[in-house]
């Protein structure tokens, strides 16, 4: 019960004192823009760095594969080394090193990742894994649904201030560390580890071997790769359509991706979560999909009426908190007794790989089609993907994933 309580407990308030540094990370492309006046190849590249540093990161999360001795250390020097920039926001002017920050950050909170799975998994139980991650979920995105709309507030009154608030935000992040070093994890590694031949392609080769030997993991990404690209496909396509058929207001936008987001996910994370013990992951997650395919539909009816708009970031929110746990839990649920962490590194691969396609081609799409086409052409990619995962769910026998090995 010691074990179970020191790690349930570190891991909640990591989420809720991330909170405030999440809140105002999210916030920074627009800073950049309105104070800094950042250029729209600076904003591109902003945007850019969550998918490519989610294929750098596999380099951090590699180095626990199979040693469980490290697993803390792990996630405590990735969050040392990912906040200390921001103590130099008051300091600095320059756009680029806001940029350069803000991919530490990103690499380094993705990297560990796959420590977190496994030291969740190694000790708690598979329902309180579950329930624990998605109360973690909601509390982080019910408070980044708040605080952004309150530092734009302050911020609108105050000039600059966010160069301060970043660094106190920083701070209550790093203060988990307390939490973090009371985890529980072995004091040994799994097996000895031979000197590798090549450390730049040994992450790789590993991804692909394991991806090979898997064959229902593999069907699993593949499914995933068609859900995730339709989501990332619509996500130029939502900006041009916010502009141009909507003419949002920043406060209506606020309002719709913060707070009918957050709710939306916050309350729905504890409910997949009770729902996914009792299913197969491909079940679930077409399930997850199936409610995706109402977002663009009902986007489509916004500009009658703006309240359209807030129903589909409420079901957006409802689909990104399946979608994440889906994706979490998937690297424990396919390792059964063997090592997740390399499992979950699979995943961050994966998302760096569609981040590095979709989005691009969502925004060349948009220029040739027009915005609504490519959001239905999204819509069309998440009804595949719940179609393909039906499949596979009738294939797979899944039931109790702990017995695979």
């Amino acid at each position: 019960m010691a074990s179970i309580s020191k790690t349930q407990q570190a891991y909640l308030s990591t989420r809720v004192l991330d909170i405030p540094l999440w809140a105002i990370y999210n916030m920074l492309p627009f800073i950049l823009i309105k104070d800094l006046d950042a250029t729209p190849f600076q904003i591109a590249v902003i945007l850019a760095l969550k998918p490519i540093v989610s294929v750098i990161s596999m380099y951090w999360s590699s180095l626990v594969n199979d040693r469980p001795d490290r697993l803390r250390l792990n996630i405590v020097f990735a969050r040392l080394i990912g906040c200390s920039s921001f103590f130099l926001f008051p300091f600095v002017s320059s756009p680029w090193f806001f940029i350069a920050a803000s991919g530490i950050y990103m690499t380094l909170a993705v990297g560990a990742v796959p420590a977190w799975m496994e030291v969740l998994k190694l000790n708690l139980s598979d329902a309180k894994r579950k329930q624990t991650f998605a109360w973690g979920s909601a509390m982080g995105y019910l408070g980044g649904g708040i605080l952004p709309i309150l530092f734009g507030w302050f911020m609108d009154s105050s000039q600059q201030s966010w160069k301060w608030i970043f660094p106190v935000a920083a701070l209550i992040s790093l203060s988990a560390i307390i939490l973090q070093m009371r985890i529980p994890t072995p004091n040994k590694s799994i097996k000895p580890q031979k000197q590798k031949s090549n450390q730049l392609l040994g992450p790789w080769i590993s991804a692909y071997k394991l991806v090979k030997e898997r064959s229902d993991f593999a069907k699993y990404q593949l499914g995933f790769m068609v859900i995730g690209g339709g989501l990332m496909l619509m996500q130029p396509a939502l900006y041009v359509f916010f502009d141009e058929k909507l003419g949002l207001s920043y406060v209506e936008f606020a309002v719709a991706l913060s707070l009918c987001k957050g709710v939306s996910y916050a309350i729905a994370s504890p409910l997949w979560a009770k729902w996914m013990s009792g299913v197969d992951i491909f079940r679930f997650s077409s399930a997850v999909t199936s409610v995706a395919c109402l977002f663009p539909i009902l986007l489509m009816f916004s500009p009658q009426n703006i309240i359209w708009l807030y129903i589909a970031y409420i079901i957006y929110g409802i689909t990104q908190s399946g979608n994440e746990l889906s994706w979490n839990m998937s690297g424990p649920l396919f390792s059964g007794n063997a090592d997740s962490s390399q499992f979950t590194s699979v995943n961050v691969v994966s998302v760096g790989l569609r981040g590095l396609i979709f989005p691009a081609l969502g925004s060349i799409l948009c220029s040739l089609t027009g915005s609504s086409v490519v959001l239905m052409m999204g819509c069309s990619c998440l009804l595949l993907a719940t179609i393909i995962m039906v499949k596979f769910s009738a294939e797979e026998v899944y039931s109790l994933p702990e017995n695979k090995v």
